[in-house]
This record gives structure tokens, sequence and C-alpha cells, in this order.
């Protein structure tokens, strides 16, 4: 028979069992919910930069691969991951119908004649007059400067190469090429000033595309806290869809804090490359001729 005693450890036991089951947790499912139902047009369009028109026509041109995306709400962190890089990779295999330079002469003319009407410049390629990205390059370390990613880029070898009938525009930063043209240090005559604020107005156009993209991925603005494989993957496909965006008129508050002129009153910076002579020539001939 058992003892007093030992009914009494029995008991205490059973306390100490029930206190821990007491405070075991007790594993929870999130709730996945449909954000297409969850969310007012508007607070969908804000979390998620596009509208629900814009998501549907992304969801039918990178097909299955998005659709476990769809029901993103209540995953782990680690699904997440899973699902972004996968869907990341979809938008990759479509990069080339949505980030590419002019294709034909046709093309560059249509584009030079858009950047013409915004300052009088001609013959210049920098992004599109509409801000879209037609050229990327993922693979550099943020530290490293333009000028290097420009001199080893397939694009300086096309411009070389004749393959463009335009100009691309820089900072002084840049060395001044027959292709590729800075601004003037000390103007000194009229022309050179309304070259130099041509150049400037021109060449706004990409400083704004930068600050329109950056806006919309807010992701952008921040220190990527992926590897650096998947930063350089995200980084190409934020720019595809930047691209879609403008395409599908996909509009939203922040734009209208991104202004035209911002930068007309900076002076150009002492440059950093030596310019070629042939690229200082020609032009000290466009300015004369144009301006």
């Amino acid at each position: 028979m058992m003892s007093i005693r030992s009914i009494e450890e029995v008991e205490q036991i059973n306390n100490i069992i029930n206190q821990i089951d007491g405070t075991r947790k007790v594993k929870t499912f999130k709730k996945r919910e449909n954000p297409f139902s969850l969310y007012s047009d508007e607070e969908f369009r804000i979390k998620y930069r596009f509208s629900k028109d814009g998501v549907r026509f992304l969801n039918e041109l990178f097909g299955s691969s998005l659709t476990m995306s769809k029901h993103i709400h209540g995953l782990t962190q680690q699904s997440v991951t899973t699902v972004c890089r996968r869907v990341a990779r979809a938008i990759l295999d479509k990069r080339f119908n949505y980030i590419k330079m002019p294709n034909n002469l046709n093309e560059q003319l249509i584009m030079m004649q858009e950047f013409e009407t915004l300052a009088g410049f001609k013959n210049v390629v920098v992004c599109s007059a509409s801000l879209k990205i037609m050229n990327v390059v993922a693979h550099w370390r943020g530290s490293t400067h333009d000028s290097r990613i420009l001199n080893e880029s397939l694009l300086k070898e096309s411009f070389e190469n004749g393959q463009y009938h335009g100009r691309l525009l820089g900072d002084s930063g840049y060395a001044c090429t027959p292709y590729l043209f800075t601004p003037l240090l000390n103007p000194t005559t009229r022309k050179e000033e309304l070259y130099n604020y041509a150049h400037i107005r021109t060449r706004n156009s990409i400083e704004r595309c930068f600050r329109v993209w950056k806006n919309r991925f807010r992701c952008l603005l921040t220190e990527f806290r992926t590897n650096l494989e998947n930063t350089k993957m995200y980084i190409v496909a934020l720019a595809l869809l930047h691209n879609i965006a403008i395409e599908l008129n996909e509009h939203f508050a922040d734009n209208e804090h991104v202004t035209e002129n911002e930068h007309l009153s900076q002076p150009p910076i002492a440059p950093l490359q030596q310019n070629t002579l042939r690229g200082s020539a020609v032009r000290a001939i466009i300015i004369e001729e144009n301006f």
C-alpha cells in the first residue's frame, strides 16, 4: 500500500507537470489573407507599389512562378526568402525584353528626338525620356566608381564599335570622349554656358530615373541584407519591374517629390579622369554648331 508520503510526492510531481504544460507554447499557424480582398485599391498600391491590375498583369506575364507568392501573408521568413528568389529568377528570364538599348537606327532616332525636346541637346541616348532603365550592370560592389564600371562594360564597347549613333551624357567623373560628353568645368562663352545648361537638364533625366526607381522600391534606399548573389539578382529584377510599371502607367504619390529641375543649379565638379583630345575636340565642334 502506497505510503502517505509517496502519495504527496506523486501529487507534487503532477502539479509540476501541470505547470509545465500550462507554460508550454502551443504551435499556431498564421492566417493567410488574400491581399486582393484584404486591401483597398489605394492600400494595395501603396503596399505593393503596383495596382491590383498591375499585379494581375505580372502574374500573367511570369506565369506559374508567381503562384506561390499570391498568399505570401503568414509565411515564415525562410519561406519568404525562397519565394523571393524563385520570383526574381522568373523575372530575370524576361530581362532582355524589358531592359534594352534601342535595337535599330529608327528606335535610336526616336529616342534622340525625345531628348532634344527637353533642352535642345541633339543625338543623346541616356535612359529613355519616360525614365525607363535601358542598361543595368549589377555585378560590381557599391564602392566601385561609375567610370570603371563603364570602362569595363559591353556598353562602352558597343559605342566604340559604332553600334549606337547617339551619345551618352555623364558628369565630370567620366572622361569626355566622342561618344560620352561631360560638362565644361569653366565655361567662358555664352555658347558654353548654354551647352552646360542643356547638358545638366538633359542628364537630369537619369537622376530622376534613379529617384523614381528608388522611391518605387524603397529597399533600394537601404542596405540589402541578402547575400551578394541574391542582391545582384534582386537589383536587376527591380529594374525590370520599374520599366514594366512605366509601361503600365503605374503612378504613386512618391513621384510627386521628384522635381525635374532640381539639379540645374549644381555646378560641374572637377574632372576625375583625363579627357581625351578627340573627345574634347568633338565636344567643342558640337558646342559651336548647336549652341
